[in-house]
């Protein structure tokens, strides 16, 4: 198997969010040459994606990608019929279109995103909500196409982190509360967190791509990208108070629970070869911390 991305060209979709920016800058770092595709406002290095995806060949044509990573997502917590069907169009119509591109290409590897979100009990598929339920039918969509030549890698993602996430996820509500001193309406809390930092993602993502050169492993794998240990909500608070000094004003269980919350995250899928999660969780919240107390004073001296 390669050991270097060196000269590798990479498509990134979703290349304007947080894990696909990431992504983009780690890849290049690695020797890469990488692209993204994004929906609205591309920068030098990305391409626009048409509303109606009928573009997509055209780009591969023209970048000519050695492989393609796949983030772009769309998750709402909505039900209405435009958020289910906005979330139809992203999460499966898309990829659909991309993955016939890319088989008119002849580009045969692709990493997908894949979420935790899909198995809420183990990996028997069911799913927490409906996004979860459309990551799963692009799963089984990526599988139709391994079979005319396609060679691919699904991570199953679960809890995402690090500095300057704008994502609005618990911990930087959490962080953002403290720092605020603000208070903060939770559930109970005993909910527990498979935190992983984006660094440890990207790596993951960089063995995929070597991986995927060879040929003697399966067509379409599944792996999971899982923190070795896991942290409740409420013990997370403690954390971020211990490295702020700060004392949060969290009012548990002044929100239920979700309906179907996960209270245990677990997954047999295993962890890909060459990769285990190497950042600490508390260098992790330290960075984190870190990162939005500069924002705050950039917004308070600006």
């Amino acid at each position: 198997m390669p050991h270097s991305l060196l000269g590798k060209r990479v498509l990134v979709t979703g290349a304007n969010g947080f894990l696909g920016s990431r992504l983009c800058a780690a890849l290049t770092a690695k020797g890469a040459t990488t692209a993204g595709l994004v929906r609205t406002n591309p920068g030098p290095r990305a391409f626009l994606l048409a509303r109606d995806f009928s573009n997509i060949e055209n780009i591969l044509t023209e970048f000519k990608p050695d492989a393609v990573v796949h983030t772009a997502t769309r998750s709402t917590a909505g039900r209405t019929a435009d958020e289910l069907g906005d979330m139809i169009r992203s999460n499966i119509e898309f990829p659909s279109h991309l993955l016939l591109a890319m088989e008119k290409q002849s580009i045969r590897h692709l990493v997908n995103c894949s979420s935790s979100w899909q198995a809420i009990n183990g990996d028997r598929f069911e799913p927490f909500n409906f996004y979860a339920a459309t990551k799963q039918a692009c799963e089984d969509i990526i599988t139709d196409f391994t079979h005319r030549g396609l060679r691919s890698i699904s991570f199953r993602l679960f809890d995402s982190y690090g500095p300057d996430d704008t994502r609005g996820k618990i911990l930087q509500l959490v962080v953002d509360a403290v720092l605020g001193q603000r208070p903060l309406q939770m559930s109970p809390g005993y909910q527990k967190l498979a935190l992983v930092h984006i660094d440890d993602i990207c790596r993951a993502f960089e063995q995929a791509l070597l991986r995927l050169d060879n040929q003697t492993v399966p067509a379409h794998e599944i792996f999971s990208v899982c923190s070795a240990s896991l942290v409740t909500l409420r013990e997370l608070v403690i954390m971020v108070e211990g490295i702020t000094g700060l004392r949060a004003s969290i009012e548990f269980g002044a929100r239920p629970y979700r309906p179907l919350e996960i209270m245990d995250p677990r997954t047999t899928y295993p962890l890909i070869p060459g990769w285990a999660p190497g950042i600490d969780l508390e260098k992790g919240l330290r960075d984190c911390i870190a990162a939005s107390r500069r924002s705050r004073s950039r917004h308070v001296n600006g």
